[in-house]
């Protein structure tokens, strides 16, 4: 990555090798995949001596939740990828692997993760993955699960009573 040395090794190669055409080609990204120097030497390496494109997957600790709600997001992709692009469903991104985002209004999200490495690229969208109730929702909610606790309460004295 440095066009001085590069074009200076360029010129070395063309004059060792005259009527040969040399390109000068990016090599970290097959490094990182586990390609080595005779890959280079010659040709562009095909993708399956790169490795394979990842398998996209991922999970959250939690999908639902009240306003602001952090949702905590974990990678399971596959096949070892070395970028991760998420949206959000609200207009939020994040290129971090495992990233902790925060929704700020209520409403339903669909969720997706891109993973790429040097040999391609996944995509998973998990469509209406992340619900922010709205508060009062979320009231009844609990309302509704303490009344059902009471009134089971109520019904296993009533059996002891007996």
């Amino acid at each position: 990555d440095n066009p001085a040395t590069d074009n200076a090794a360029k010129a070395q190669l063309e004059a060792w090798f005259p009527g040969r055409k040399v390109y000068v080609i990016e090599m970290l990204e097959s490094w990182i995949a586990g390609g080595g120097v005779h890959c280079h030497t010659n040709d562009q390496p095909a993708a399956s001596t790169i490795g394979s494109a990842p398998s996209a997957d991922f999970s959250a600790a939690s999908t639902l939740g009240p306003a602001p709600f952090d949702a905590y997001f974990t990678d399971l992709s596959t096949h070892g990828p070395t970028v991760w692009e998420w949206t959000f469903g609200d207009g939020g991104a994040s290129t971090d692997r495992n990233p902790v985002y925060t929704y700020e209004s209520e409403g339903t999200y669909s969720v997706s993760l891109t993973a790429r490495n040097a040999a391609g690229l996944d995509t998973l969208i998990r469509n209406e993955y992340i619900t922010v109730p709205e508060p009062h929702a979320l009231l009844q909610l609990v309302l509704g699960c303490l009344g059902l606790s009471l009134l089971n309460a109520r019904r296993s004295q009533r059996c002891e009573m007996r």
